[in-house]
């Protein structure tokens, strides 16, 4: 389920690239401002757009390589560090030639704003790497790996 830039979850599901990619891009968009007059009302909706259809690839890519990883080696894919930085190499190049052609050209270009995108893109990476595990671990309680994750993550 989404709510506004922010996904909700139970824990026990994940969501598909596209629900990613829109929450990642409304969040994007909202870094440049919380109101955008109704005269760039347009370019903004359509700037959130690109971005998403930028994005879901690569949320698919994270998701995807996240669950191989998990098959392949479930116990040191649960117990390492998540790392969306092998993720992240063009994104900022990316929405920064979306944005070219928009009012808001020289905001992304600012490198304090490049920072920041790729700070809250890394974290929603890092985030769907995170619930892949979780899934994970739920759908496969049996295994020591699983259930010293469960453990770890609900503290007990």
């Amino acid at each position: 389920m989404q709510s506004g830039g922010i996904l909700i979850t139970n824990n026990a599901d994940t969501h598909p690239p596209e629900s990613w990619a829109l929450a990642t891009a409304q969040s994007i968009i909202a870094v440049i401002g919380p109101d955008v007059p109704d005269t760039r009302r347009i370019p903004a909706m359509k700037l959130q757009a690109a971005i998403a259809e930028m994005l879901t690839p690569l949320h698919a890519k994270v998701q995807d390589d996240e669950q191989a990883e998990l098959e392949r080696d479930p116990v040191g894919r649960l117990g390492a560090p998540h790392d969306p930085e092998p993720y992240l190499g063009d994104v900022v190049r990316g929405i920064q030639a979306l944005a070219a052609d928009t009012p808001w050209a020289s905001e992304f270009s600012d490198p304090d704003m490049q920072n920041q995108i790729r700070h809250l893109v890394g974290s929603h990476f890092a985030t769907a790497q995170h619930l892949q595990r979780v899934a994970h671990a739920m759908a496969n309680p049996a295994q020591p790996a699983a259930k010293a994750f469960l453990a770890r993550l609900h503290g007990a």
